[in-house]
C-alpha cells in the first residue's frame, strides 16, 4: 500500500502543480461557458446595420404595401430597412438591373428586389444581395410579402382581414417541466445546453487525462525509468497509482471549473435572463454527472493503458486513439435524437453499452431522468466493466512495459494475457 500511495501522490501533485492545469481550471469554464452564453449575448448586444433596398415592382401595387408593413426599427429608432421604388421600364429592364447591380457592388445599395407582375398567381420575388447569408432579412422579407398577398387575395373574396387575423392570432405555449417537487419553469435550449456543457466537460476531461496516461507510459519506456520503478513497485501498484492519481487531479479539476463556473456564471444568468437554468442544474443530474465523470474515466483509463503499453512512440498512441474518440463523441452526433425520446427503446439499449453509458446517461439525465432500475442497471455494467477492462489492462500493462521495438499483433497481446 506504501508504494501505491507514493505513486499515486507523485501523479496527483505532478499534475496540479503544472501551469497549465492552474491555467486550465480558469480557461475550461470560460471556454465551455462562451459555448453557452456567448451566442446569446452577442445576439442581445449586436447592433443590426440599416439596410438600403431597392425595389423594381413590376406588379404595380406592392410596393407601397411593403414600404407600409416592413417597419421594423434598430435599437436606435431608425428604421431597418430603407426601400427606395426604381421606375419598371419594360423595354430597358436589363439596363436599369446592370446599374443596380453595378450600385450594390459599390456598396452603394446593400440589396435589390424584383417583384414580378405574377406575383400573386405564385411568381416569386428575386433578391440580389452581395451576402446571401442574411436568413433575417429573406425571412422577414418573405412573411411580409406572404401576408400582403394572403390579404389581398381574401379582400377579392370579400372578407374582412382585420377581423380575420383577430380570429387567427396565435400564441406561444410556455414550457415547464414536471419533477417530484412539483413544476419548473425550463425551454429546450436551456436543457440542451446543460447536457451539451456537461457530456462536453466529460469528454474533454477523459480524452486529455487519457492521452497523457498514455504518453506517460510512452515516455517511461522510452526512457528506461521503468525498469526502475518496477523493482521499487509491482506494474499493479504504478499502474493503480498511476490511475488513481491522474484521476484525483481530473476531479479536482472539474469542481475547480464547476464551483468558477457558478460564480462568475451566476451574474450572466441575470444579464441574459436565463434564470430558468437553476431548475436544469439540479443535485440529482450533479451527483449523477460526478458518478458517471468517475466511472468513465477509470474505464477509458484502461483503454488508454492498454495502448501506453503497446505503444512505442507518441504518435503510434495518437493514430489509435479516434477510435475512443468517436466511442465518446457518438452521444453528441445523436444527441437532439435524444433530447426528443431520451426513454427510446434503442436509446435505452445504447446507453447500457458500457463505452456510451457515461455520456448518453448524462444526457438523458438532463432532459428525463430514467427509471431507478435502469441507472442502477448502468451502474452496475460500468462497475463489472472496470473489473474486466481492468483486468485485461494490468495483464497486458505488466508485460508491454518492459516490450520494445515493434507494436505487438493480436496473437501476442492474447499470449500477455495468459502469461502468468
Amino acid at each position: 500500500m506504501r508504494n501505491l500511495w507514493v505513486v499515486t501522490k507523485k501523479e496527483f501533485l505532478g499534475m496540479v502543480k503544472t501551469k497549465g492545469f492552474v491555467i486550465g481550471i480558469f480557461l475550461g469554464p470560460l471556454i465551455l461557458g462562451a459555448f453557452m452564453f456567448l451566442p446569446a449575448f452577442l445576439a442581445r448586444k449586436s447592433k443590426e446595420p440599416q439596410l438600403k433596398m431597392a425595389v423594381i415592382d413590376k406588379s404595380g401595387w406592392l410596393f407601397n404595401k411593403l414600404d407600409s408593413v416592413l417597419v421594423d426599427t434598430l435599437p436606435d429608432g431608425q428604421r431597418a430597412y430603407i426601400l427606395s421604388r426604381e421606375p419598371y421600364r419594360p423595354q430597358a429592364f436589363k439596363e436599369d438591373e446592370n446599374k443596380l447591380r453595378g450600385r450594390v457592388l459599390k456598396k452603394k445599395l446593400d440589396a435589390y428586389l424584383v417583384i414580378p407582375a405574377g406575383v400573386d398567381t405564385g411568381a416569386p420575388p428575386e433578391y440580389y444581395a452581395r451576402s446571401v447569408g442574411n436568413v433575417i432579412t429573406q425571412s422577414r422579407l418573405e412573411n411580409r410579402i406572404n401576408d400582403l398577398l394572403v390579404s389581398r387575395r381574401l379582400e377579392a373574396q370579400g372578407i374582412v382581414v382585420g377581423n380575420l387575423k383577430s380570429l387567427l392570432k396565435e400564441t406561444e405555449i410556455e414550457l415547464r417541466q414536471v419533477t417530484e417537487k412539483g413544476t419548473a419553469k425550463t425551454s429546450f435550449l436551456t436543457v440542451y445546453l446543460t447536457s451539451f456543457f456537461l457530456v462536453m466537460i466529460l469528454f474533454t476531461t477523459v480524452l486529455g487525462y487519457g492521452q497523457h496516461l498514455a504518453r506517460s507510459i510512452v515516455e517511461e519506456k522510452n526512457t528506461r525509468i521503468i525498469e526502475v520503478l518496477t523493482s521499487s513497485a509491482t506494474p499493479f501498484q504504478l499502474l493503480m497509482g498511476k490511475t488513481i492519481g491522474l484521476g484525483g487531479a481530473a476531479l479536482t479539476a472539474v469542481l475547480g471549473m464547476f464551483l468558477l463556473g457558478f460564480l462568475f456564471g451566476a451574474p450572466l444568468v441575470r444579464i441574459l435572463e436565463m434564470e430558468n437554468i437553476k431548475n436544469v442544474f439540479n443535485p440529482v443530474l450533479l451527483i449523477n454527472f460526478v458518478l458517471y465523470l468517475l466511472l468513465g474515466y477509470f474505464l477509458f483509463m484502461t483503454i488508454f493503458t492498454i495502448l501506453g503499453a503497446i505503444s512505442n512512440s507518441d504518435q503510434e498512441v495518437q493514430s489509435m486513439v479516434a477510435p475512443i474518440v468517436w466511442m465518446m463523441i457518438l452521444p453528441i452526433i445523436i444527441g437532439f435524437l435524444v433530447a426528443q425520446n431520451p426513454n427510446a427503446g434503442w436509446i435505452t439499449v445504447l446507453s447500457l453499452i458500457p463505452f456510451f453509458t457515461p455520456t448518453l446517461m448524462v444526457m438523458r439525465i438532463s432532459y428525463l431522468p430514467p427509471s431507478w432500475p435502469e441507472l442502477a442497471a448502468s451502474y452496475a455494467i460500468m462497475f463489472f466493466s472496470i473489473l474486466a477492462m481492468g483486468w485485461l489492462a494490468a495483464k497486458i500493462y505488466r508485460v508491454g512495459i518492459l516490450m520494445y521495438g515493434k507494436r505487438p499483433t493480436l496473437p501476442e497481446l492474447a499470449r500477455w494475457v495468459r502469461y502468468r
